[in-house]
C-alpha cells in the first residue's frame, strides 16, 4: 500500500514534460484514471486506534497476532461484531482477516506470545 501511495505521490510531483503530448494523453486516459481510482480505494486503511470500552487497542497493519484464541466470527459485517465480542470477554487482542473482497473474519485472544507478518490480516492489540 506504501509503494502504490509514493508511486501516485510521484506523479503528482513529477509530471511529464509538456513536450511529450502521447505520453500525457496516455497517462491520464481513462483506464488509468479508474486503475488510479482503484489503487487510492484499496489503500485506505483502518483506523490506528480502535476503542472498546475507552480502552485503545492499537493497530498492526499486515500483522497476525498469535496466541490464546478464545473466540472466533466468520462472515463478520461490522467491526462493532468484533468489538462486543473482545469486550464480553476482555481480549488482549482482535485479529481481522480479510477472506475474499467483501468476506471478513476476526479472531478474538485472550493473550498475545507474539505477531507475525500476514497479507490480509491486522491486529488491534491493547498495551494497557
Amino acid at each position: 500500500m506504501l509503494l502504490t501511495a509514493s508511486v501516485v505521490l510521484f506523479f503528482f510531483r513529477h509530471p511529464p514534460k509538456r513536450s511529450s503530448p502521447l505520453l500525457l494523453t496516455t497517462m491520464w486516459s481513462p483506464l488509468f484514471c479508474l486503475v488510479l481510482a482503484g489503487l487510492t480505494a484499496c489503500c485506505v486503511s483502518l483506523p490506528q486506534i480502535q476503542y472498546v470500552n475507552d480502552k485503545p487497542y492499537h493497530l498492526m497493519q499486515n500483522m497476525e497476532c498469535r496466541g490464546g484464541k478464545i473466540y472466533e466470527i466468520d462472515q463478520v459485517q461490522d467491526i462493532d461484531e468484533c468489538k462486543a465480542a473482545c469486550l464480553h470477554r476482555n481480549c488482549r487482542a482482535v485479529n481481522l482477516f480479510q477472506l475474499g473482497e467483501f468476506q471478513f473474519k476476526c479472531e478474538i485472544l485472550a493473550y498475545v506470545n507474539g505477531y507475525f507478518p500476514a497479507q490480509g490480516a491486522a491486529c488491534y492489540i491493547s498495551y494497557v
